[in-house]
């Protein structure tokens, strides 16, 4: 008799693999596979874009990592232009007066230039809140020295 587990070795149920990192706390983009083509892609829009067509440098728009990336970027593409502002607006609001001075007149832009800067602003204020958490939180620094 066969055990269970040498069951699923030799015949798995499931055929599906599911993309994880590697403490298996999150299950990545099944775009990941196709990472060097998706991006060899970008750079080549972007040099046509550039030089050949010499349209002024556009942003990158990131590669999702995580499937929750993914999700996210998918769910803003749909957002109106109102609400992608909202949502810039009320990080910004947050921030520092340079930072939101930096970004004052937003209002004009398009959409696609508004989803970037709504990725940029998402940035600065993670990395904002992780320096604000290291000044007011020594003491796990200190522990993990220890």
């Amino acid at each position: 008799m066969v055990s269970c587990t040498l069951k699923k070795f030799i015949a798995p149920q499931e055929t599906r693999t599911i993309w994880k990192s590697l403490g298996d706390e999150y299950e990545l983009n099944e775009q990941l596979k196709d990472f060097t083509n998706i991006a060899k892609k970008v750079w080549e829009n972007y040099i046509i874009e550039v030089f050949y067509k010499n349209k002024p440098a556009f942003s990158f728009k990131p590669i999702p990592v995580t499937k929750q990336e993914s999700i996210t970027q998918e769910y803003e593409e749909n957002l109106t232009k109102a609400e992608i502002l909202c949502k810039i607006q009320s990080l910004l609001e947050q921030m520092s007066e340079n930072i939101q001075q930096k970004y004052h007149a937003i209002k004009s832009k398009n959409k696609n230039d508004l989803l970037n800067i709504l990725q940029e602003v998402r940035f600065l204020f993670n990395a904002d809140n992780e320096v604000n958490d290291f000044v007011e939180q020594p003491e796990i620094i200190q522990q993990e020295w220890i």
